[in-house]
């Protein structure tokens, strides 16, 4: 918990490498045990390219910590619908940026690609994905969608940052371009 990385970052503990060399941390001998038994594991899924493992143990506000390890398999999605999610409502266009390249995915063009080509990616980076945009992909494609997931309503929310992605990027100052499918880009 934060409370207990609080507490190790203040002794000195600012990594996995110090806290498995050390002869001994600043809590109880059954929470050291679990600290470095969580280290080890978290080693072992780090190792292995494993994004999913850590977005299940990590809080929705935290998982920005994925960031750095998962990069190089990340995507940062958007979609647009006709609504909400009621009967009858569908996605008009899905937007993928992998870092390098933007691919939309357009109602009556080439949407039903995205079936195939978000399986290129193991960290999906949203806004207000876990409640809107991947429930809504996987009632509309009939698809898992079971990569990890960065949530930046979530992260946001935890700086004290509100509202809408729009909100959130005025209060930011940051200036974006409308994008012809609605979406905004920096």
């Amino acid at each position: 918990g934060s409370g207990t990385e609080t507490k190790l970052w203040n002794a000195g503990f600012l990594d996995w490498d110090s806290v498995c060399g050390a002869d001994s941390l600043p809590v109880s001998a059954k929470l050291e045990n679990a600290v470095l038994k969580g280290i080890e594991v978290s080693k072992q899924h780090l190792e292995r390219g494993n994004p999913l493992y850590f977005s299940t143990v990590l809080p929705s506000n935290q998982t920005r910590r994925m960031f750095p390890a998962f990069r190089d398999k990340i995507a940062f999605l958007d979609i647009e619908t006709t609504g909400l999610g009621e009967p009858g409502d569908y996605i008009t266009t899905i937007v993928v940026y992998d870092g390098n390249s933007i691919f939309s995915h357009v109602q009556g063009q080439n949407l039903n690609d995205f079936r195939h080509d978000i399986q290129n990616y193991d960290l999906l980076v949203t806004y207000n994905g876990i409640t809107f945009d991947l429930p809504f992909i996987r009632r509309y494609f009939k698809i898992p969608m079971k990569q990890a997931q960065i949530d930046l309503r979530y992260v946001l929310a935890s700086l004290g940052y509100r509202g809408g992605l729009k909100s959130c990027e005025r209060q930011l100052g940051m200036a974006f371009l409308q994008c012809n499918y609605g979406g905004s880009i920096l």
